[in-house]
């Protein structure tokens, strides 16, 4: 299914079929018990049966959304789709999902074009957008606290007090849980909000000090660093 939201949008869905959601034009942020993604041209989410997410439309987006009851049966075992994870869009498979929209699914070319889809997907294990959530209780109460100090002014250790932990023993635990360390998951998330931030404004100044940089040039750097492209370009490129 093709479809177009405007800038702000807030979509929740509790879909019973598995998921493969594309943006072909602007940006999303997704959340799911798995983390918080931002979704771009370039980049897709397989989401498996019965995954509740949230949509909030960055920009003016244009969405491609794939449902399956039956991913298992196109390609491999029953665990191969069993998990959220993102990956690249080649023109392949947009081009084939795209064709996929304007047909009907229970047509024989369909179930022929639904098992290419499937044979193109190809994960990507770490996407540069994507903020891993921890899944125990002080894992996550530390996340919670970092979210709400996105000036960076709690130093690891103090921060690491308010849950009872040593510095150490939290960037331990969030490895474990996430796969980043403490300050690298920090680092991201404060990315990940001056992205979403940048769709509410274009003042990359303003995003730099409202997220505690003390330069454009250091927000620039970071941005860059996990990211991949430059504010400025994300900005022409996805938010405009």
């Amino acid at each position: 299914m093709k479809s177009t939201y405007p800038r702000g949008a807030k979509l929740c869905a509790q879909p019973q079929d598995a998921q493969l959601i594309l943006v072909t034009a602007g940006a999303i942020e997704i959340h799911t018990g798995a983390g918080r993604w931002v979704v771009t041209p370039g980049l897709g989410l397989w989401m498996p049966l019965r995954t509740c997410h949230a949509v909030t439309t960055l920009s003016r987006v244009e969405m491609l959304v794939l449902s399956s009851s039956d991913p298992a049966g196109l390609r491999g075992g029953p665990g191969e789709y069993g998990r959220v994870f993102a990956l690249h869009v080649t023109d392949l498979l947009r081009e084939l999902v795209l064709e996929l929209s304007k047909i009907s699914p229970q047509s024989a070319r369909a179930t022929i074009l639904a098992g290419l889809v499937m044979l193109e997907l190809k994960e990507m294990p770490d996407a540069a957008t994507f903020l891993p959530w921890p899944k125990g209780l002080v894992a996550c109460a530390a996340a919670d606290i970092a979210l709400s100090d996105m000036l960076g002014v709690l130093e690891i250790d103090e921060l690491a007090a308010g849950v009872s932990r040593s510095g150490r023993a939290l960037s331990r635990l969030f490895l474990a849980e996430t796969g980043l360390s403490f300050q690298a998951w920090r680092r991201r998330a404060r990315i990940v909000a001056a992205a979403r931030r940048l769709s509410y404004t274009s003042s990359i100044p303003s995003v730099a000090a409202e997220f505690g940089y003390e330069s454009n040039s250091a927000f620039c750097d970071a941005f860059h660093k996990e990211i991949g492209v430059a504010p400025n370009e994300f900005l022409k490129l996805y938010l405009r």
